[in-house]
């Protein structure tokens, strides 16, 4: 694993020494490339990230002429890290234990009604309806 790691790194060194390295990033990034290491979306754009840093760093020192990963060169892949979870009764009563008397009031009442903390907050008696 690290060997392929280091060589696919010399290979970008050498497409960066041979002025071709648009063509390597588009090849070290694209999405066939990054499902055969296993990384997810996030990863292959967090190793992006890093790498624009690296450039940024470089390019503000005047170490390279030009920025190789301008936004819209190398584009990011979509993300879907959104996931719904609901808190389990037991998990409930044990925050209401652990919470003062007035902030256990406020959970429960929360958790009855699924309504927000500022929600709750701005409750009149006017928007109380029988």
């Amino acid at each position: 694993m690290v060997a392929s790691i280091l060589f696919e790194v010399a290979v970008l060194w050498r497409n960066l020494l041979r002025g071709q390295l648009g063509l390597a990033l588009d090849r070290y990034f694209s999405w066939p490339a990054v499902k055969k290491r296993g990384w997810s979306a996030p990863t292959r754009n967090r190793a992006l990230a890093q790498l624009s840093g690296l450039f940024s760093y470089a390019y503000g020192r005047r170490w390279i002429d030009s920025h190789p990963t301008e936004r819209g060169r190398v584009p990011r892949l979509a993300e879907r890290n959104a996931q719904a979870r609901w808190l389990r009764m037991e998990e409930v009563a044990a925050i209401v234990a652990a919470s003062p008397f007035w902030l256990a009031v406020i959970i429960k009442f929360a958790v009855s009604t699924g309504m927000r903390l500022g929600e709750i907050t701005s409750l009149t008696c006017a928007s109380y309806r029988m």
